[in-house]
């Protein structure tokens, strides 16, 4: 089995030098939505799962 971890496309805030004028929920940059087009070609045939951040904390939460 191989386990991939993947993190998102690179977003506004990944684009920002200036910490400060970061917002809540960015959206993808260009850049960050041809990664993710790149990826899901790449995985197309192969990926059988994935699961957002807010699932993974939900199941963390339920295990304590």
């Amino acid at each position: 089995m191989d386990l991939f971890i993947i993190r998102h496309g690179q977003s506004g805030n990944n684009a920002l030098s200036d910490i400060r004028t970061r917002e809540v929920d960015p959206p993808l940059t260009d850049l960050g939505q041809q990664q993710a087009r790149v990826l899901a070609e790449h995985l197309a045939n192969g990926a059988t799962h994935d699961i957002d951040i807010d699932s993974a904390r939900g199941t963390s939460k339920a295990r304590l």
